[in-house]
């Protein structure tokens, strides 16, 4: 199957870009988010800088509606690594704890 990159002829920065449109206009479009965040998150990780954070917390709400437990809990991991103490981490994981009916 073709990436996303490939499918649409986009580099890297044109995804972050397309991540940061759909979060500030508010956008659930949670398929197109899991596709294009986790080919970003995959292949270009290292080139996000500070941008990483916000887009793991995109791609893992957008990965519990689209059921998706593998990538959310991959996102969950990196975030908590990095915000041990962080109430908000503690809320996302709270959210994957309700997706997954617990």
């Amino acid at each position: 199957m073709a990436s996303v990159s490939e499918l649409y002829d986009v580099g890297w920065e044109e995804m972050r870009d397309k991540l940061r449109k759909w979060r500030e206009d508010n956008c659930r479009n949670s398929e197109q988010i899991v596709d294009v965040g986790e080919e970003l998150i995959g292949e270009h990780g290292s080139k996000l800088g500070d941008d990483i954070w916000i887009i793991y917390e995109q791609v893992m709400i957008a990965a519990l509606d689209c059921s998706r437990d593998d990538l959310a809990l991959t996102c969950l991991r990196e975030l908590r690594k990095q915000f041990p103490d962080s109430h908000r981490v503690k809320r996302l994981s709270g959210m994957r704890l309700e997706s997954l009916e617990r």
